[in-house]
């Protein structure tokens, strides 16, 4: 992996920090007390809000990593987790349903961070 050489990889470094500290932040207050009493405005941002740092990391390594990387490591890093979820469970119907409901925000920011880096890199071939 390169080196965060350029401004643009500095300041996905720190929007993937930052929002990545926002978040867990959100998620520890939301869990913080029992009995939960999560309020739907903190629900939608428990299942939304880390599509950003996902994102900002999926561009950083899209930018800075190998073409193997790019791809695999993030797949891989939500797919672990969501199988030991489901196994854990009994692979039964609704952990499935939950295990996908809690990764589509993820997937939406890796998939926002291959459309961002592709979409530069034709405007960038287009230029020259």
């Amino acid at each position: 992996m390169k080196r965060y050489r350029t401004t643009a990889d500095r300041l996905l470094a720190g929007g993937a920090l930052l929002t990545g500290a926002a978040y867990l932040l959100i998620f520890f207050s939301a869990f913080s007390s029992l009995p939960l009493h999560i309020p739907p405005p903190h629900q939608l941002l428990l299942l939304g809000f880390h599509t950003l740092p996902l994102f900002c990391w999926q561009l950083l390594l899209c930018r800075t990593g190998k073409a193997g990387r790019r791809f695999a490591l993030p797949l891989l890093a939500m797919l672990l987790p969501a199988l030991l979820f489901v196994a854990l469970c009994g692979f039964q119907i609704t952990a499935w349903y939950l295990a996908a409901l809690w990764a589509a925000a993820p997937l939406l920011g890796i998939a926002l961070g291959w459309t961002a880096w592709l979409a530069c890199r034709r405007f960038d071939r287009r230029k020259r």
